[in-house]
């Protein structure tokens, strides 16, 4: 290529050659020896390889670009061969747990790939399914095309998605499943462990009971003694006080009777001592000269005598007298004398009579006779009076001497008493202290009782109120295993709904639904009920179910009008769980609001269409930022994107970069593409075809009959209405709660440590999910109650919605007569259906229910009739009418039978209508036959009486020129 490289780039380059040649042990000096084996090398190690998909234009290509063919080795790729799928399905899964050495291959195991190994193990025979579900999509794709000229382009890219959304799809289940599982047994591990505290606890209840009762017992025992003993006190107390008044009267009678004693004696007792002090003061010197003398003084004598006989000497003599009175203890015998006890009254009365009486017996006269005498005569007159007083005063000290006595033994027993007393109360005390520490001991036993019973009566009643959830997380246990057996079956049948599915219609899927199962029963692979289910035509929605969890089908199922559609439900889950970015065929304007659903509310949402210059910026826009954008106008592809649908990301600095046309930009991983066409015709290009997963939204006779019920009664009933679409939505949402706390209850139970019930904060927790999951279910019910009554108002308009559905498939068949009769949805919804519940004069003044169907039903046939004749060609105007007059008396058939309380047309007599119209439109009505065929149909027609009047006359006279202009004289406005 001439001036490819100059100046410095090619000085480097030639330096560089050299350096290369020299390595190779080449001397090369020249430019143009370095040009030419620059240019070998380059030819030799520069590999370039031209794509061309599709390959029907090459004769215009090889005509404009030779060097394509002539200098270029030309491969034809085309489909993968049998053994090439087989063996990129087992090495692709080998990192799927497929083997079971417990699966048998069956004998009649049906071979998609001929060369299988032996013996077939179970691995083998899911590669073989894989081989057996892409063939089976293949076969349905070419009968389709060869009946209704739509081309579905199947790819190995395909198969590789199917395969990359097995392995996805079994990983991501068996995770969910164990979680689940390893949830729901660490929950009844928890019930059960519950259960045992349970009864240990009323064990333990029934044990405290006894202790309660022994400590009860223990302290009305001493309670009793503590009352007994406290009687006593207070008997006691009041004996000791009665005791304490009696000590003190008698205390004040003797102080009384003391009185009077000490006041008498008070008198005597000084001379006593005055003697006792006289005669103690007696000097010796005086004292012997009395002892000395021989002959004493009359009065000496007299008074010694005195003495004596007073100290109880019997003295005849002097010389007795000086006998005593030389006694070393006279003096001490005089001190000591007590009168009380020595002087008795009648020796008392013998010293007054002998001694005293005498006048010369004095102390003068004594005293001088004898200085140590005189004392003495003192002291005997002052002990014979004081004897006198204490003979006088004995009965008052007697008395004295006994009150003193017993207040004595007053003060003894008070002593006592008080002693007595004094035990009581300490016994009291003690009893006090044991009975305060029983009631203390069984109040906390009390305390713990009433805990342990509210403990025990709050577990009761919630193990009663988990019943319910025990015996289905019981089910669900035990049903695990089964689960896992199916695991595989399920996951292949899912995954080939999201690899291949999205393309085709509601009818085409269920086909490839049972071929996929038929096979995999065939092979001994074992699918689920619902799988079956869904394989069987019990219903294709269920197979949403194994590829979608319960919350994301809630979150999908419900649309503006509060229907359900199972097609939109498995349509939702290819939008969700994609690998190849979606392309959506949406030929009625939902898509959107089903991608909002799908993307959630709290996401972004850009759309633009390939027909807007800006569109490659919103596209950036929701790159960088990781929003979602819906891009319209498919049919108008434009291969900026294919970067993106291949996912060329690279990753450069931390970033991550995809190329959009001229610059790379930031790829967010949540970033999500949707690509959207409303041509259901439109027909892309193999490379496209396999670098998306279509999603197809044509309508079905499902949905377009819940959409014509929504809008009838959106115009008749807009109240029910209403109600029936908020109810559909609250339901919905109840549904997803019921789900949330179920598993928010599994979640408490297994994160719970220890004991459920020493957790307060966990019980607590499961009471109030239970209490919520208890609320939301009588809600649900309501709700269900509410439903079912709404139903009942909407079946009455059930039948018209699904002749409606009917007669748009009845037109949408017409094309099968020539190419040129299409009518779009729009045109039935817009130009009849709404036109007849929305701006029918013939409604005007009609306000009872029944006549409005009637008017609503005759109206809807003649515009139909009416709109589509216009566009037929006079010979197949027949046709057209023949199929109204089938789909009008089914529709009688569906209201006779209502009427008359019987089971409404079940789906095979509808089916049986889809035959019937197959047949019509089969008929040649140009040909001979046709002829005949319009006889035996004439009947049909002639039965629809309220059928506008030109076609009644049009049966009756058979004239195709008054076929022509039949329905002219309808007027709608």
């Amino acid at each position: 290529v001439p001036g490819l490289f100059d100046g410095d780039e090619l000085a480097a380059l030639l330096t560089a050659c050299r350096e290369g040649a020299a390595r190779d042990g080449l001397l090369l000096d020249s430019a143009e020896e370095l040009q030419r084996w620059f240019a070998t090398q380059v030819a030799r190690n520069l590999h370039v390889v031209f794509t061309m998909n599709p390959p029907s234009d090459m004769n215009a290509r090889a005509a404009t670009s030779p060097a394509l063919f002539n200098r270029c080795v030309v491969d034809w790729f085309g489909d993968w061969s049998d053994q090439a799928l087989y063996q990129v399905g087992r090495e692709f899964t080998q990192a799927v747990d497929l083997d079971d050495a417990a699966w048998e291959a069956p004998a009649s195991l049906p071979l998609a790939f001929t060369g299988l190994p032996q013996p077939i193990v179970h691995r083998t025979a899911v590669a073989n399914a894989l081989v057996a579900a892409h063939k089976a999509v293949r076969s349905v794709s070419v009968r389709l095309a060869a009946r209704r000229g739509v081309l579905a382009h199947v790819t190995p890219r395909h198969y590789l998605d199917f395969i990359a959304h097995f392995a996805r799809l079994y990983w991501a289940r068996r995770g969910a499943l164990e979680e689940q599982q390893r949830h729901v047994n660490v929950g009844l591990a928890r019930l059960a462990d519950t259960v045992a505290q349970v009864e240990a606890l009323r064990g333990t209840l029934s044990a405290k009971r006894a202790a309660l009762a022994a400590k009860t017992a223990q302290a009305d025992a001493a309670l009793q003694q503590m009352v007994g003993d406290q009687q006593a006190a207070e008997r006691s107390q009041a004996a000791s006080l009665a005791l304490q008044a009696e000590l003190a009267e008698q205390n004040a009678a003797i102080a009384e009777r003391r009185a009077v004693v000490v006041r008498d004696l008070e008198r005597a007792e000084p001379a006593v001592e005055d003697a006792q002090r006289a005669v103690s003061g007696i000097k010796k010197q005086h004292l012997t000269e009395v002892r000395a003398m021989a002959n004493p003084p009359a009065a000496v004598k007299l008074a010694l005598e005195c003495v004596c006989t007073l100290l109880g000497h019997v003295t005849a003599d002097w010389k007795a007298i000086q006998g005593v009175v030389r006694r070393d203890d006279f003096i001490a015998s005089i001190v000591r004398f007590d009168a009380d006890r020595q002087l008795p009254r009648a020796q008392r009365a013998h010293v007054r009579r002998t001694f005293l009486e005498r006048p010369e017996f004095n102390f003068e006269t004594v005293s001088r006779a004898s200085k140590a005498c005189g004392p003495l005569v003192k002291w005997a007159i002052a002990q014979v009076e004081y004897a006198d007083i204490l003979e006088r005063v004995g009965p008052l000290r007697a008395e004295v001497a006994a009150l003193e006595a017993q207040a004595a033994a007053s003060q003894e027993q008070a002593a006592q008493l008080a002693q007595t007393l004094g035990s009581l109360e300490a016994s009291i005390a003690r009893y006090k202290t044991e009975y305060a520490a029983l009631i203390g001991e069984t109040e906390a036993l009390k305390a713990e009782m009433a805990r342990v019973e509210a403990t025990v009566a709050r577990s009761v009643a919630l193990l009663e109120s988990l019943g319910a959830e025990r015996a289905r997380w019981a089910a669900g246990s035990a049903a695990f295993d089964a689960q896992m057996a199916t695991l595989v079956g399920d996951v292949l049948l899912g995954a080939a709904l999201l690899a291949y599915g999205g393309f085709y219609a509601q009818r085409e899927r269920a086909a490839l639904a049972r071929r996929w199962l038929a096979h995999m029963q065939a092979s001994g692979l074992a699918v689920s009920e619902a799988a079956v289910a869904a394989g069987t035509g019990a219903g294709t929605g269920s197979l949403v179910a194994l590829v979608a969890s319960a919350d994301e089908q809630l979150a999908w199922g419900v649309d503006a009008d509060g229907d359900t559609d199972a097609l939109a439900l498995e349509n939702a889950a290819m939008l969700a769980h994609h690998n190849r970015y979606p392309l959506i065929i949406d030929p009625t304007g939902g898509a959107e609001a089903a991608v909002r659903r799908v993307v959630g509310a709290d996401s972004t949402l850009a759309v633009t269409s390939f027909l807007d210059p800006a569109f490659l910026k919103h596209v950036e826009a929701a790159l960088r930022f990781g929003n979602a954008v819906v891009v319209g106008d498919a049919e108008h592809f434009d291969a900026v994107l294919n970067p993106l649908l291949n996912r060329e990301l690279r990753r450069t600095g931390g970033r991550v970069l995809v190329r959009l046309g001229t610059q790379d930009v930031d790829c967010s991983p949540a970033f999500r593409l949707f690509l959207a066409t409303r041509d259901a015709s439109a027909v892309f290009a193999p490379d496209v075809a396999s670098r998306v997963t279509f999603v197809n939204y044509t309508v079905t006779r499902a949905s377009l009959q819940a959409q014509c019920l929504a809008h009838v009664m959106r115009c008749e009933r807009p109240d029910v209405a209403e109600r029936r679409r908020e109810q559909a939505r609250l339901q919905g949402a109840l549904r997803a709660r019921m789900h949330a706390l179920e598993r928010e209850l599994l979640q408490a139970l297994s994160r719970s440590q220890g004991s459920v019930l020493d957790d307060d904060a966990v019980v607590a927790t499961l009471e109030t999910l239970k209490t919520e999951a208890a609320e939301v279910a009588r809600k649900t019910a309501e709700t269900e109650g509410v439903l079912l009554e709404v139903e009942r108002v909407a079946a009455a308009y059930t039948p018209l919605a699904r002749a409606s559905a009917a007669v748009f498939f009845a037109l949408e068949r017409l094309a099968a007569l020539h190419g040129f009769y299409q009518f779009s949805l729009e045109f039935f919804v817009g130009s009849v259906f709404a036109r007849v519940v929305e701006h029918n004069a013939n409604l005007r003044g009609v306000a009872d229910e029944r006549p409005r169907l009637a008017v609503l039903r005759r109206d809807l046939f003649a515009l139909a009739f009416r709109r589509a004749a216009v566009s037929l060609h006079h010979a197949r105007r027949l046709a057209l009418l023949v199929q109204l007059a089938q789909i009008k008396l089914r529709l009688d058939e569906d209201e006779a039978a209502s009427a008359a309380a019987s089971a409404p047309a079940s789906q095979e007599a509808w089916a049986q209508l889809n035959a019937d119209l197959d047949y019509a439109l089969r008929a040649d009505w140009e040909a001979e036959g046709g002829l005949a065929a319009a006889a035996r149909v004439r009947p049909w027609c002639r039965a629809w009486l309220d059928a506008p009047d030109a076609a009644s006359q049009l049966l009756a006279a058979g004239d195709d020129e008054l076929l022509a202009a039949g329905g002219e004289s309808v007027d709608f406005g």
